[in-house]
């Protein structure tokens, strides 16, 4: 039987919109369908791990095993391979959400069609052959089917069932995780024979006869340095000498013996630089290639950097934290030992705790946004001794490490806690909220049984050791990001935005104040009865550690910003500044 249809009016706006966004949805998940079809046919050609051409560089390698060139050859072409893989790897996941997201609008629009048109038919006994509405239902069922089953071609061929690095590993790769950077490339790597035990890593004693870490612990031979009277950076008076950095950087030097080690990064590059005391020449160089794991580079600020944590040397190897989570190993004579991927550090404005080393350990202290914690590292393997989840927000300071009650302790300080651990296993002694509401950068400092921490734009707080409990703090205040020096019943900090303060250790009580014109990142250090400050913008104030008022001068400049903290040695001071590093003694 004949039908007779009573057309609709399809000449409205709204009829038009859907229909034309049915038919673009279609086109769209063809076009994606055909973009994951070719990435997976180009993927499948691409097999970063049992790659021919990292076999013949190996195989290079096994005949010459101290090629040191080769070996960096490799790790950049294992890197760069990985990078390409996961790349398409991410390129297919997101293909898949565009893919079905076209296809449900495109299943919608043409049923929200098909309801538009759809109309009560009459009987017309002319031709009883003709049905153009099942005809229309059929067409747009077809199309529906058709693009439901590609768009599950698509989803077969793309999706990951079983990428190339689930395969089984040639035996090379083994041998290039151990060559060059182990827990880097397999950060599950079978550590049971920690070589750690034969390790003889510096004691206490040994530390303290060197500036190993960010503001080490104070030693009675840093009363005896003498330094010239005034010096200038860009005339070169009193300089014993000044080099050029290559990378920027807002760590501190640190010294071990007549070397000098600071690191420098970029969004695409990353060195660790020694340096020889007595002249200020390179020793050697090496570039600090990025874990696969840690993926695109940070957001970070200019003030922070790529390479704001200081190193810490334990008279073995060299420890360097950057900015997208990475902690590495450097032996003292250059060679890149292990680095590991410690998590990524969230938070507004980039990771710059620095590590400290004790024993066989490095500790480190990650507060973010997400997932903050403090962990132990083996510190000649890598592999991770403890590890403690924290219920912190980001912080910028740096653990300090002392001992109490002849016992090694660290403190963290952090929004909003201040906290204290048990080296050993990690365990938390005890936790006290006294830093809620500011942002914390100045580390804790210890003095005669007590921690002082500072939250900006907050408080100072001085905290009693033994009942975990505040005992003054000053609101009016508040280093900003230079952490305080404490001496003799006095705090010395450097404000953010201008000025030096001096509080009473006892009563927190403001003993005096002296206006500067710049504001201060790096923090004092002290030489005998006279304390060092550099502002940020480059100039030296020195003056004596006193209580009865500010007594000292600013003569001495270094012709450019200062954000780093001073190295000291037995004949000497070493100043990191913007763009240069320089060595100032008599």
């Amino acid at each position: 039987m004949r039908v007779v249809v009573l057309e609709k009016d399809k000449s409205s706006a709204a009829y038009k919109i859907i229909k034309i966004l049915g038919w673009v949805s279609a086109v769209l998940a063809l076009v994606v369908c055909v973009l994951m079809i070719g990435n997976r046919a180009a993927l499948n050609r691409s097999d970063p791990v049992h790659s021919t051409s990292l076999t013949a560089l190996m195989e290079q390698l096994s005949e010459d095993p101290r090629n040191e060139a080769l070996k960096i050859q490799i790790q950049e072409m294992d890197l760069l391979a990985r990078k390409a893989f996961f790349a398409s790897q991410q390129f297919n996941q997101r293909g898949i959400s565009v893919l079905i997201g076209s296809l449900i609008v495109m299943v919608a629009s043409f049923k929200i069609i098909g309801a538009y048109e759809a109309s009560h038919p009459f009987p017309d006994a002319n031709d009883p052959k003709d049905d153009p509405q099942e005809q229309a239902q059929w067409a747009r069922k077809s199309v529906t089917v058709a693009g439901l089953v590609l768009g599950g071609f698509a989803l077969t061929l793309a999706l990951p069932w079983e990428s190339p690095l689930d395969q089984p590993l040639p035996s090379y790769k083994a041998e290039l995780d151990e060559l060059l950077i182990p827990g880097t490339a397999t950060p599950e790597l079978d550590f049971a024979n920690s070589e750690s035990a034969s390790l003889q890593f510096a004691n206490a004693e040994q530390l303290n006869n060197h500036w190993p870490m960010f503001l080490p612990r104070y030693a009675s031979w840093m009363d005896n340095i003498n330094l010239p009277s005034v010096w200038n950076g860009e005339t070169g008076e009193g300089i014993h000498w000044k080099v050029k950095l290559d990378l920027p950087g807002f760590n501190s030097p640190i010294i071990w013996e007549d070397r000098v080690y600071l690191s420098g990064a970029s969004a695409t590059k990353r060195e660790v630089t020694c340096f020889d005391i007595s002249d200020g020449s390179d020793v050697w160089k090496i570039e600090i290639p990025v874990s696969v794991e840690s993926g695109d580079p940070p957001s970070v600020t200019e003030d922070t950097g790529y390479a704001a944590p200081t190193l810490a040397c334990n008279g073995v190897m060299v420890y360097a934290a950057f900015a997208n989570g990475d902690l590495s190993a450097i032996t003292l004579d250059g060679q890149l030992k292990w680095t590991v991927y410690m998590g990524n550090p969230v938070n507004p404005y980039g990771y710059s705790s620095s590590p400290v080393v004790q024993s066989d350990m490095v500790l480190i202290q990650m507060d973010s946004e997400e997932h903050s914690f403090v962990a132990a590292y083996d510190a000649g393997t890598g592999k991770q001794k403890w590890k403690m989840e924290r219920d912190t927000g980001a912080s910028w300071a740096s653990p300090l490490l002392f001992e109490w009650e002849q016992n090694p302790v660290l403190a963290l300080a952090a929004e909003p806690t201040l906290s204290v651990y048990n080296v050993e296993d990690g365990s938390l002694i005890w936790e006290l909220e006294c830093l809620d509401g500011g942002e914390i950068a100045p580390s804790p400092v210890f003095y005669d049984g007590r921690l002082y921490v500072a939250a900006d734009y907050v408080h100072v707080a001085a905290v009693d050791m033994n009942s975990a409990s505040v005992v003054w703090t000053n609101e009016d205040t508040t280093p900003g990001i230079s952490t305080p020096l404490v001496y003799d019943g006095l705090y010395f900090g450097g404000m953010g935005d201008g000025g030096i303060i001096c509080f009473s250790t006892e009563s927190g009580e403001e003993l005096w104040y002296e206006v500067t014109d710049h504001g201060f990142y790096a923090s004092p250090v002290r030489i005998g009865g006279k304390i060092y400050l550099f502002d940020r913008g480059g100039n030296a104030h020195v003056f004596e550690a006193s209580g009865k008022g500010f007594n000292g001068n600013m003569e001495s400049l270094m012709g450019e910003s200062v954000l780093s903290t001073p190295a000291l040695y037995k004949h000497g001071m070493i100043i990191r500044g913007e763009g240069h590093l320089f060595c100032i003694q008599e």
